[in-house]
């Protein structure tokens, strides 16, 4: 059964708040100067972080076939990258670079393991402002009929609460 827009919508900013929140635990472990880097639970822990960036990420900026691709629901495509790549302050050319190795990682790394010799995450600043433009560029042109209603109305907030949650987690 096919999504309605509005629950495509809503999935996309579903996927941009997971993709947030994971973002600031990944990155708290490392500004509280890794704390328990010598218990493995830990290192699983925020590794996992930095997988579950990459892959919700790739869903919603660098899939452009999968279901939840930003084109899936910005109507205004030539508008959301000429702003995406003024808010980042880069060209196309290198835009595409960098979803190339997000998804280089994802595929290579992440949900495959292939013969590979040498992984390296991409510097994950892009990848928070990319996702944010996108979540509000939703909530400021796409809500229709109040998709995002209860959702989160600040995505650097809604990031720097859980970026707060995990530096008092790992202070503890």
């Amino acid at each position: 059964m096919a999504l309605t827009r509005r629950q495509r919508l809503r999935r996309v900013g579903t996927v941009c708040c997971h993709t947030l929140r994971n973002l600031a635990y990944y990155r708290a472990w490392f500004e509280m100067e890794k704390p328990r880097a010598n218990e493995q639970f830990w290192i699983s822990v925020n590794g996992n972080f930095a997988d579950v960036t990459v892959l919700e990420w790739c869903k919603v900026l660098a899939d452009d076939k999968g279901k939840h691709h930003w084109t899936k629901v910005v109507r205004d495509e030539r508008a959301f990258m000429i702003g995406l790549l003024a808010r980042l302050g880069t060209d196309e050319v290198t835009w595409s670079a960098y979803v190339k190795a997000m998804r280089f990682l994802r595929d290579k790394f992440i949900a495959h393991l292939d013969d590979e010799l040498l992984m390296t995450l991409p510097q994950l600043d892009v990848a928070k402002v990319s996702v944010v433009y996108l979540y509000t560029y939703l909530l400021e042109n796409e809500d229709e009929r109040d998709v995002f209603v209860d959702a989160p109305q600040n995505a650097v907030e809604w990031f720097d609460r859980f970026s707060d949650e995990a530096r008092a987690i790992y202070h503890a």
